[in-house]
């Protein structure tokens, strides 16, 4: 693994990864019904609508060698944005890039199965389900394609760009905008509800079916939750940070974790001399690297208990 610039995204998934160590949990809790997508399924964003990123399947290295081979490969001509995660159902793989296109690959093969053009570049991840692979866009519209033929079912116009990915959950895509709304949308197209923050909502929403609850955070720095059925405010609460930009809260047994980025410096310019290349496991650079300089720790973790949500165990943490 050479030296790179690591993304928010990036850290935030081995934050979560390290917060099962942490936090007491099981299978169930973690990959319980608010979870879409068997098999080899990965419908959405971290595999389900409570973004555990949990999955039973596993990877069997090569017998001869013992490693992992390349299969296939695919060229865009486009940057595919870090935000971006690829999706796998059904056999297929749905993926968006910078210059408007979406994409369906056979996952077998790699062959582009059929390619879509939308109106502005696609940043986040999508998500499908029953027969429907749905994005979100910059130029403000939801998209909801045939996962067949890549036909547009249809397309829906927020009031400001979207850098958030879909969830589907209970017949809804639910999706943030920055024009300041959660929104849900019936599978149709038609508008569910909207919930209005003070802020961009520059997160990905989480959702728990079986409690009628749905998490997300926005750039006023509240964390909210509503309900799934109506968008009615359940609770909100202040968290630390000065962003919520490109992150989504996780949500596991009794919590809900959210994760803000603080004020100040980023962590990847180690301007302090730090020796480079360094030959070391890059895991143990960059301990050693924030344990010399803390103040360079950029996120906040905070573990919100669902029923005490005005009490909020901060944990700071950088990777």
């Amino acid at each position: 693994m050479s030296w790179k610039l690591w993304t928010t995204s990036s850290r935030i998934l081995v934050l979560v990864i390290l917060l099962i160590a942490i936090l007491p949990w099981s299978a169930d809790s973690w990959a319980g019904p608010v979870c879409q997508g068997a098999g080899s399924d990965w419908p959405m964003l971290m595999h389900d609508a409570a973004h555990t990123g949990y999955t039973t399947d596993t990877l069997i290295p090569d017998p001869p060698s013992g490693q992992l081979n390349l299969k296939w490969k695919v060229g865009f001509g486009e940057r595919v944005e870090t935000t971006m995660q690829p999706i796998v159902a059904g056999g297929m793989v749905y993926v968006g890039v910078m210059n408007g296109k979406f994409y369906a690959i056979n996952a077998d093969s790699g062959q582009i199965e059929w390619v879509y053009q939308a109106g502005g570049a696609i940043s986040h991840t999508a998500a499908v389900a029953d027969g429907t692979v749905y994005f979100g866009c910059e130029d403000g519209r939801v998209y909801a394609l045939n996962v067949q033929t890549g036909a547009l079912r249809w397309s829906y116009t927020t009031g400001g760009p979207l850098l958030s990915s879909p969830i589907v959950v209970a017949q809804t895509v639910l999706i943030g905008s920055f024009d300041g709304y959660l929104y849900a949308l019936n599978t149709d197209g038609t508008l569910k509800w909207r919930y209005q923050t003070g802020g961009r909502v520059w997160t990905s929403p989480a959702a728990d079916e079986a409690n009628n609850r749905v998490y997300f955070g926005s750039e006023d720095m509240y964390a909210y939750c509503v309900a799934l059925d109506d968008g009615h405010l359940i609770w909100r609460t202040r968290l630390q940070g000065i962003s919520m930009r490109n992150t989504y809260p996780v949500l596991g047994g009794d919590t809900v974790i959210f994760t803000t980025i603080k004020p100040g410096v980023e962590s990847y310019a180690p301007w302090e001399a730090w020796p480079f290349p360094d030959p070391r496991d890059p895991v143990e650079v960059w301990n050693d690297f924030y344990t010399t300089f803390p103040e360079r720790r950029p996120l906040f973790l905070s573990l919100i208990h669902i029923s005490e949500p005005t009490r909020p165990l901060y944990i700071s943490y950088a990777v």
